[in-house]
């Protein structure tokens, strides 16, 4: 069995779904995706962007809710030499028209592909490079329009390798982003998908605190992951005594400790922070294993490959 390829994520699905493919990928709405029909949806979506014209190098923005096809997608067009370019669903009339003057996708995919037609040569995948830009990324505009990042394999290898490694996601794990995968901290829980974790898709784009909690009680959710908004809310939304769920992360916003304190408490479920930035990836992150006083007040320690600098005088 040929062991992944860093900074070509599909060979991590490939890998998957050789050793373990009757294991499930994805869990949408009920839906169980295995790795191997995972793989066959990736590389069918690769055709399709063949055939729409999409080579190495273009830019392709997508637009989806947390779906599966969301998921496939991202795996499908970088493994072309393609860019991914997320677009919030969110966006704006005048925010869209900035990003795709600023960007120029070659093609744009807000619902599913077309058929691939008779083609039934599968594109050669792009050659590893931890130098190349595989995705733009929006940062969150908050004092103006959005800006671009651009993330390289070697910037999403790292980040991959650290978050999952600090908040021990394994192959029995059943991630549940809570925020848009077209997001940072949304995206960052794609990563879990590369150890063997399944991925539990919230389907609609609206999130509630009713349908999360129920989309993780449904699911068998053992890890979700969002911004303390979301804890928040849910605090008035009581988990029922039996839960799957082994530990909350957040980020995006300081998380309050007496939140954490009002979370962990009844729930029993350690909740951390992780902190980081769309041009940078993430730097740091707080283990569940770590103790609470760490947990509920810093955002843990800084990865092993994270660079810092402190500047005096602040």
């Amino acid at each position: 069995m040929r062991e992944p390829t860093p900074y070509r994520p599909l060979s991590y699905l490939e890998w998957n779904a050789a050793r373990r493919g009757s294991s499930l990928a994805i869990w949408d709405d009920g839906r169980e995706i295995t790795f191997e029909e995972l793989l066959a949806h990736v590389r069918r979506m690769q055709l399709q962007l063949a055939a729409r014209g999409v080579r190495e190098g273009d830019v392709v923005g997508v637009q989806m809710a947390n779906i599966w096809q969301y998921v496939a997608l991202e795996l499908a067009i970088p493994d072309l030499g393609a860019v991914m370019l997320p677009m919030p669903m969110g966006l704006g009339e005048h925010e869209m028209r900035w990003v795709q003057e600023k960007t120029r996708p070659a093609l744009v995919i807000r619902d599913l592909l077309l058929d691939s037609g008779d083609s039934t040569i599968s594109p050669r995948p792009a050659d590893p490079d931890p130098a190349r830009i595989v995705e733009i990324a929006l940062t969150s505009g908050t004092t103006g329009m959005p800006k671009l990042a651009s993330l390289s394999a070697r910037l999403k290898q790292v980040t991959f390798e650290s978050f999952t490694s600090r908040l021990g996601i394994t192959e029995h794990d059943r991630v549940l982003p809570m925020t848009p995968l077209t997001q940072g901290i949304g995206g960052m829980c794609l990563y879990c998908l590369r150890t063997g974790a399944s991925l539990v898709m919230l389907h609609e784009p609206h999130w509630t605190p009713e349908h999360c909690v129920g989309t993780a009680m449904r699911s068998r959710a053992t890890v979700m992951v969002g911004v303390p908004t979301n804890v928040i809310r849910m605090l008035n939304h009581p988990l029922p005594a039996a839960t799957s769920l082994r530990a909350v992360a957040v980020a995006g916003a300081p998380l309050p400790p007496e939140i954490a304190e009002r979370w962990e408490t009844p729930t029993g479920i350690p909740i951390s922070s992780f902190y980081g930035s769309m041009d940078a990836g993430q730097l740091a992150v707080a283990s569940p294993s770590d103790p609470q006083a760490a947990r509920w007040t810093t955002v843990g320690r800084p990865h092993d490959r994270a660079e810092w600098k402190i500047d005096q005088g602040l």
